[in-house]
């Protein structure tokens, strides 16, 4: 049986390295964060972009976002995809609150669509929103 540790310490300390920075792209490869809502942040993109099974004895983690974003645009695609999204965060981020998801299909660019994402971090009561976009390229960014 699993136990959850409350951890209520919020760390703004420029000294104390808490996580890992997503993307792994930086001049070091791993970028380091050093506050809760920087670290949170990389948390929900790491969620969001992991497709569910890729990830090594933890199948279940991520979402199955990225084959969504590609399907046709219909209103039952954004209850869709606001549902994925929600579940997903709900089981494996249970200190984010999600307080809105938009689904825009009309986008500059045919054939895309952008999805953004409002949250809290419910330990510092801090609001966030990051966006989703993707194009019939099978290009998919997001952006804080």
């Amino acid at each position: 049986m699993a136990y959850q540790l409350e951890n209520k310490e919020i760390l703004i300390d420029s000294d104390i390295v808490i996580g890992l920075k997503f993307p792994f792209n930086g001049r070091k490869v791993f970028n380091p964060t050093f506050t809760t809502l920087e670290q949170a942040n990389s948390n929900i993109k790491n969620l969001l972009l992991t497709g569910r099974g890729e990830r090594y004895l933890l199948h279940q983690f991520g979402t199955s976002l990225k084959y969504l974003l590609f399907e046709q645009q219909t209103d039952e695609l954004k209850i869709a995809i606001d549902a994925e999204i929600r579940s997903a965060v709900n089981r494996w981020l249970t200190y984010i609150d999600i307080s809105n998801i938009t689904c825009d299909f009309n986008t500059p660019q045919e054939s895309s669509i952008r999805i953004t994402i409002s949250y809290t971090v419910s330990n510092i009561g801090a609001e966030q929103s990051l966006t989703i976009s993707a194009q019939d390229a099978n290009i998919i960014t997001i952006e804080s």
